[in-house]
């Protein structure tokens, strides 16, 4: 085994050994420290992400014979969802408790039609300003019985549609209705994840600075805004440290220039610049509360 290197990984010590039958067990624990990874993966010339984004609230609507459900028992499809095992990854996923209250907000038809509204409410009602309205229609073919999922997932920020995705996910000989929608709700979950982490690439050789008033309404929403700042990953890459100060002044690093990925469907892509609070400051002006210049 490669020793690793004390500047990017720490070992913890061996526990849980046991000896017998010729065989050695133990437990090794590796802890990556982020400093040394991100030294480690600039010298590789290995682009990467850690911008985490705000959750994303999903809603699984399953279309089959005409019929469209999104609480109805059963929904397949929204079991396929809810047993995905939780991520730890840059986007987090969220599926509703699907209890009363939910079904007062939003039914399966004003998801599909995407009612701002309605995905609003529900949004909020899980503190998420992305809904993802993922349906699902299942297709059976009337040669061989062979089942089909054809899949259109529409992500809406503050009610308003702004990304939409067609899949189709065909089953394999013996492959059973509920293996294949858990297979496609897998598949999509991390291609979700993917895809934000190639929108949030980041590249030293594109930073920035800008300036930036933020309105406060009080201490407690400097000390919110303040901390949010601080948690921004392409500051810590860049060894700087954000501040605002009582009058609501403060800056930021960012990267926008677009960055060229080595392979895949999505060579160039421009890269969004720093985010917070769901908010981007790529055209800071006029973006929410914010406001400022280049």
């Amino acid at each position: 085994m490669t020793k690793p290197s004390p500047n990017w990984c720490a070992i913890t010590p061996i526990e849980g050994e046991k000896f017998g039958g010729g065989r050695y067990i133990a437990s090794l624990t590796a802890r990556f420290k982020p400093d040394g990874v991100r030294s480690l993966l600039r010298r590789a010339e290995i682009l990467f992400a850690e911008t985490a984004s705000q959750p994303i609230l999903v809603l699984p609507v399953f279309q089959t014979a005409g019929a469209s459900s999104l609480w109805d028992d059963p929904n397949p499809w929204y079991t396929a969802w809810a047993g995905l095992p939780r991520s730890d990854g840059l986007l987090p996923l969220v599926i509703p408790v699907g209890d009363l209250s939910d079904v007062a907000v939003i039914g399966a038809e004003q998801a599909v039609q995407g009612q701002a509204e309605r995905l609003i409410e529900i949004g909020s009602k899980y503190d998420a300003r992305n809904v993802m309205v993922v349906t699902a229609t299942l297709r059976i073919s009337p040669g061989n019985g062979a089942l089909a999922l054809e899949t259109l997932s529409s992500v809406n920020h503050d009610g308003e549609a702004r990304q939409t995705t067609i899949r189709r996910f065909d089953s394999v000989p013996g492959q059973s209705r509920d293996d294949l929608l858990a297979g496609a709700a897998a598949a999509l979950s991390v291609e979700a994840n993917e895809s934000w982490k190639r929108d949030n690439l980041l590249d030293e050789g594109s930073a920035s600075n800008m300036a930036v008033r933020v309105p406060l309404s009080g201490l407690d929403n400097w000390l919110d805004i303040r901390g949010k700042l601080r948690g921004i990953a392409v500051h810590e890459r860049s060894g700087r440290r954000s501040s605002i100060d009582l009058h609501g002044r403060t800056s930021a690093v960012f990267y926008r220039e677009p960055v060229t990925i080595p392979a895949g469907p999505c060579a160039t892509r421009p890269r969004p610049a720093v985010r917070f609070a769901g908010s981007s400051l790529d055209n800071p002006v006029g973006q929410g509360p914010l406001s400022g210049g280049r």
